[in-house]
Parts: structure tokens; sequence; C-alpha cells
């Protein structure tokens, strides 16, 4: 689901401009506000001192903050346990090592010794060797060519993505891109396309994936609607004209057919008494 998370990325930082600039706005109307107020206070300060000043009641959230804050809230709880998880795992290995370094013979004091300790591991692991100046130049030219193959990837990436949505929504105005996205059964249905297939495709070929399930569940209702109509309408032909059944007909009937006909078999029986 990476093509997916790509625009999912595109999205959320568009989300975050809009709420750094909406409590930019805030902030600012916060100070005018305080501003006012002390403005206020010295100007009324002999009618506030007879006055019991009542406290400010809290702002109440609306939904959508509550909804923001609460997004908010889960990733940094989730940033909190992935640091925790790193932070163990370092741990782990610097007291498997026992806090020394095995190619500088040095101890591990801190994140750099570890993360030099890191790098000459994985030097030693692509087929160069960490003690050696010369070799580890040509590691750590290896390792950012391939940062910035990689940097480049992700922004034509993410540029194709933003293409795609801008297109998206132009052609779809009527669709919530970000309800889309949240939609499981859409996320299913679509991985593997996304990527490969541009979004207005992929979200095509879902409509006409829905519509024709929806048409196949209809007309299996219509059948079963026409098979039990069918059924009951057998009964008939040994009903009087009060609707009732015959005794023939109540001894033919099934468990369920009779729970189903219950009023009318009760009927039919007191008729017969």
């Amino acid at each position: 689901m990476e093509e997916i998370q790509e625009v999912k990325e595109v999205l959320d930082s568009q989300t975050e401009e809009e709420t750094k600039q909406t409590e930019t706005e805030e902030s600012q109307a916060q100070t005018e506000a305080e501003t006012q107020e002390v403005e206020e206070s010295e100007e009324n300060t002999d009618e506030d001192t007879k006055e019991t000043k009542q406290e400010d009641k809290p702002k109440k959230q609306t939904a959508d903050e509550r909804k923001r804050f609460a997004e908010m809230r889960r990733a940094k709880e989730a940033k909190e346990r992935e640091e925790a998880i790193k932070k163990a795992k370092q741990e782990g290995i610097i007291e498997g090592l026992g806090g020394i370094n095995p190619y500088t013979s040095e101890k591990i004091e801190d994140d750099i010794d570890y993360e030099l300790y890191q790098e000459m591991k994985d030097a030693e692991s692509k087929g160069y060797n960490p003690n050696d100046l010369s070799d580890m130049r040509k590691y750590r030219k290896e390792v950012r060519q391939a940062e910035l193959v990689e940097q480049r990837k992700k922004s034509e990436s993410q540029s194709n993505a933003q293409k795609d949505i801008d297109d998206f929504i132009k052609n779809n105005p009527d669709v919530d891109i970000k309800t889309l996205l949240s939609d499981k059964d859409f996320l299913e249905f679509a991985e593997g396309m996304l990527g490969n297939v541009s979004l207005g495709v992929v979200y095509w070929k879902y409509q006409n994936y829905k519509n024709m399930a929806t048409a196949k569940a209809e007309a299996l209702a219509t059948e079963e609607k026409a098979r039990r109509i069918s059924s009951v309408g057998s009964l008939g032909n040994g009903e009087d004209n009060k609707g009732t059944y015959s005794l023939e007909d109540i001894t033919k009937m099934s468990r369920e057919e009779i729970e189903k006909n219950y009023d009318k078999v009760v009927n039919s029986y007191f008729d017969k008494k």
C-alpha cells in the first residue's frame, strides 16, 4: 500500500500547512483579543474592583477540532512508542557488545558512538574495510549516492501523486478524497493499482465493481422473493374462500412454513373444528 501512503502523505502535508496557517491566525486573533482586554481593564479599573471577576469559561471544541487533536495525540503516542522500541533495541545491542565498539576498541558512550559502530558494521557487510580511511570514503560516497537516488525517486513519486490528486479533484468535485482514502473497501480494491493506474481510473473501476455487486445482489433478492411467493402460492391451491389451508396442505408444510404462516394455520385448524 506504499502508493496509497504517498497519496495520504501529500494530503497530510496540505492539511499540516492549513493547520499552521489556522494556528497563526488564531494566535493573532488571541493576541488582539488580549490587547483589547487589557485596554478595557485599564479603562474600567474602578468598576472592576466593585464586581466579582468571573472565571473565563473554557472554549468548547468543535467536532473537527476534537478529531484533529485526537489524530495529533495518536501520532504523538505512536512516535513515542517507536522511539522507545528503538532505544531499547539500541541498548540491547550495546549491552551485547559489552559497551565497546569492536572496530575501534573504544567505549560506546552516546548516540554518536553508536551510529559510528553501525556505520562501520554496514561498511564491513558491503565489503569495505571499516578501519581503512580510503575504503570508508568510498563507502560513504556509495551511501550518499544511494540517498540522492532515493530522494529523487521520492520527489518524483510525490510530484506524480500530487498531480494525480489535483486531476481527480478537478474531475470529481463531488467526491471527498480524504473520505475515499479512508474507505477500507476502496483501499482493499485499489491495492496494487495506485501508482500504476491513475486514481481517477481506479475510482471508476471501483464504482463499476460496486454497481455490478449491487445489481447481482438485487437479482438474487428478486429471485429469492419470487421463489418464496411461488412456494406459498402453491399452498393456495387447497385454500378455501376464507384464505385458509386444508388439513392436507398443513401436513405437507415444513416447520419454517408453518411458523411463517402461523396465524393462518391456526385459523385453518379452528375452522376445521
